[in-house]
């Protein structure tokens, strides 16, 4: 069995933004549960079809943003 390794970059981890969206992604997650007042608009229990929508935006953003070659993060 392998061990878990890794990425070459992984302790670049706070300059990916892939890292930074999904980050902002589940922070939103948390506060449209927690503070649905706050958030409103993308309460998942009132719209969850604008939910989902921004959820889905998220994911393909984060997907993509780690296929874009980052100038920050050095190459392993």
């Amino acid at each position: 069995m392998r061990r878990l390794q890794l990425a070459p970059d992984a302790q670049y981890w706070h300059r990916l933004w892939s890292v930074r969206l999904a980050a902002l992604g589940a922070v939103g997650t948390v506060a449209s549960v927690v503070f649905p007042g706050v958030l409103g608009f993308i309460n998942p229990l009132d719209r969850p079809r604008t939910y989902a929508c921004i959820a889905f935006a998220f994911f393909v953003a984060i997907f993509v943003s780690r296929l874009v070659d980052q100038k920050d993060v050095p190459d392993a």
